[in-house]
């Protein structure tokens, strides 16, 4: 457990410094890894055994058995959907993980204009910090309660993961492409109506 947190952590760390350098696509890989993790220990923290019987299986059986469609679908079954569903992780999987004849590099902007590096871009840190935030939010809260830390280091836990999903913006992988349908659709005009 304390590995499967570790390893979030410095993921977490290492997103936000491709997004200190403008490389939000890799960045959302990242995001994309722990969500995995987080609905992984979202469905440890619900169903203890799972835990033991995902550390006892083989490699191919894991994958098998506990693939990030698998977890979702197991979290589903026990009632408590999945926080990284299905729509979000396949637009990560879309933008950031799997390459297809529609993919345009570092495209964070109202135009979709690729381009080749680092290129700031408001759009693309707004939308990486958030996606970001929430499942550092979650592997806190389930990482918490599954390594069973002293009360009062929970509490403090906690409350920095409630504080962080508190702040988490409206300018997700989920929502970005309507935010931009709306701005073209109907443009703002300076200085009236």
């Amino acid at each position: 457990m304390e590995y499967l947190c570790g390893r979030s952590t410095s993921s977490a760390r290492a997103a936000l410094r491709l997004i200190r350098l403008g490389f939000y696509d890799e960045a959302l890989g990242l995001c994309r890894s722990l969500g995995e993790v987080a609905n992984l220990l979202h469905l440890f923290s619900i169903d203890r055994t799972t835990f033991g019987t995902w550390k006892a299986l083989s490699r191919s059986e894991r994958l098998r058995e506990f693939s990030p469609l698998k977890i979702r679908t197991l979290l589903e079954e026990r009632g408590s959907g999945p926080h990284i569903d299905q729509e979000r992780y396949r637009l990560l999987s879309k933008r950031a993980a799997h390459v297809n004849p529609s993919t345009r590099p570092q495209a964070h902007n109202i135009l979709g204009i690729p381009s080749a590096g680092s290129v700031v871009q408001e759009e693309g840190l707004l939308v990486s910090i958030n996606e970001l935030a929430l499942p550092m939010a979650l592997v806190a809260l389930f990482g918490t309660q599954l390594l069973e830390l002293e009360r009062d280091v929970q509490m403090e836990i906690f409350s920095a993961a409630r504080s962080l999903v508190e702040f988490i913006g409206r300018a997700t992988i989920c929502d970005i492409a309507a935010y931009h349908d709306s701005i073209i659709q109907k443009p703002k005009v300076k200085g009236g109506a």
